[in-house]
């Protein structure tokens, strides 16, 4: 028999051992398998085969009034009975119960099955980025001593950054701005929240965010910069990531290919070979 219900503590077990099929065991879930079961707003489900669990999935209400679908995972012990199209269907059923404006999801252009699933579904592609990774497995290669922390200001009113609204409002990013790999579209009150976070610098003419405001591991995210020195603005972020003691730096790009070599010189990678491979969806309601 299957069923679908809310998350409980005594799940994590299991749910910690799906998880260490996924990514090499390097999936987040574990971290905050807790907070999930706890957090108000949205649900966080599992589904069972015969009482077993063998699958989560997990729906978060951002601001908006916009529902977030993420964390899905089926065990790969049970693949091919449509576990995930069910919590597909499923998701689908009780956000419309729950109301929304938009119901919307993160996926990396490998999901290839989840991919399949939403799309069929009636979820539409609406911004694009390059996910780029920098892991702390050795010792940074550039002289610490060139980065001068005098000329890092941090932003501290909404009219200082009112030009990043506009620097985010492009046809390929859609005003997206990612918290790890949740995006959200980023108006005044998002952006008055990363500068009262104190998230917000400016280096010369470059403004740039970066911070671990909910991130689902050990890692670090540089939101976004904007501006001719994004390579002093890498190794500044790089340098606090490292004395801070942060696993991983994450960013999301919408740079084209030539533009990313401050990055791969100071140590971040891809994991494809796609211009873009991290993907925004939202669901298109046949009656709306």
């Amino acid at each position: 028999m299957i069923e679908i219900r809310r998350a409980k503590l005594e799940d994590k077990a299991r749910i910690v051992e799906i998880s260490s099929k996924i990514w090499d065991g390097d999936d987040y879930l574990p971290h905050i398998f807790e907070k999930w079961v706890h957090e108000e707003g949205g649900e966080f489900s599992v589904i069972t085969v015969d009482g077993v669990v063998a699958g989560c999935a997990k729906m978060t209400l951002l601001p908006h009034n916009v529902l977030w679908l993420e964390g899905i995972r089926v065990d790969s012990d049970y693949r091919g009975q449509g576990l995930g199209k069910k919590m597909a269907d499923y998701q689908l059923k009780r956000a419309k119960f729950l109301g929304y404006n938009r119901l919307e999801l993160g996926t990396f252009v490998e999901n290839y099955e989840s991919l399949a699933i939403i799309e069929k579904r009636g979820f539409e592609r609406i911004a694009s980025f390059k996910f780029l990774l920098h892991t702390f497995e050795k010792t940074l290669d550039f002289d610490e001593s060139v980065i001068e922390s005098s000329s890092i200001k941090p932003i501290k009113t909404l009219d200082e950054a009112k030009e990043l609204l506009g620097y985010l409002d492009t046809d390929v990013r859609q005003q997206y701005v990612n918290l790890d790999w949740t995006f959200i579209k980023c108006d005044e009150t998002l952006l008055l929240e990363f500068i009262n976070r104190g998230l917000v610098y400016k280096m010369g003419d470059t403004l740039f965010a970066y911070g671990s405001w909910n991130q689902k591991d050990d890692g670090m995210t540089l939101y976004f910069m904007f501006g001719s020195q994004k390579d002093q603005v890498v190794k500044h972020v790089l340098l606090e990531a490292k004395k801070n003691q942060f696993s991983n730096v994450i960013t999301m790009s919408t740079d084209g290919e030539e533009d990313h070599t401050y990055l791969y010189n100071n140590g971040f990678i891809s994991l494809t070979e796609e211009a873009f491979d991290a993907f925004v969806y939202r669901y298109k309601d046949e009656n709306e």
